[in-house]
């Protein structure tokens, strides 16, 4: 939650100062974001999923613990009726299956969540990653789109439309132009 709310200052940042313009691909970037949101948010979804499925698992063992040690403290009066042990066995197999199968699901629910957090970590840390690189860019003047090695007194064909050609790419590569 806490990455998922850095993704966001930072993308509030991005969109501020350069409005929906390019840098190192901000639609790249805002698109990762909004990934990052939304899994961030199915995971929530699992979380409390989780959370019901345990609490079921923790009522059903409940009640098969509570059967247990009443038919341990009413025991010799059970044993004394056949018709009640039989009845006694039923229900007590039955609480043992359902305590069972909720443990089952508690744990299939819980490896669920937590692969899908896994997988937010990664994708708010990628996020957070490129909106790092398009506040840079930002910070440096360029355009994304046009970064990297082009050589010298080559014109890069690469930049992206909204981006107005000022002059050859400089020595160090990058294109001269400004969003």
């Amino acid at each position: 939650m806490c990455v998922c709310v850095c993704v966001w200052c930072l993308v509030a940042l991005l969109l501020c100062c350069v409005g929906v313009a390019h840098a190192a691909d901000p639609q790249h970037t805002a698109r990762m974001v909004k990934r990052a949101d939304e899994m961030a948010k199915e995971t929530m979804k699992l979380k409390e999923e989780c959370e019901n499925v345990a609490t079921t698992a923790e009522g059903a063992a409940r009640n098969a613990t509570v059967f247990a040690m009443r038919s341990i403290y009413y025991l010799d009066q059970i044993a004394a009726n056949t018709t009640e042990v039989g009845m006694e066995t039923k229900k007590g197999s039955e609480l043992i299956d359902s305590a069972t199968e909720a443990a089952a699901e508690e744990e299939e629910a819980s490896g669920t969540t937590i692969t899908q957090s896994e997988e937010t970590i990664v994708t708010d840390a990628t996020a957070v990653e490129e909106a790092e690189k398009v506040l840079n860019n930002m910070a440096d003047g360029m355009c994304g789109g046009c970064i990297g090695w082009y050589g010298h007194n080559e014109y890069e064909s690469n930049c992206d439309r909204s981006c107005q050609r000022l002059g050859p790419v400089t020595q160090s590569g990058n294109c001269s132009l400004r969003c």
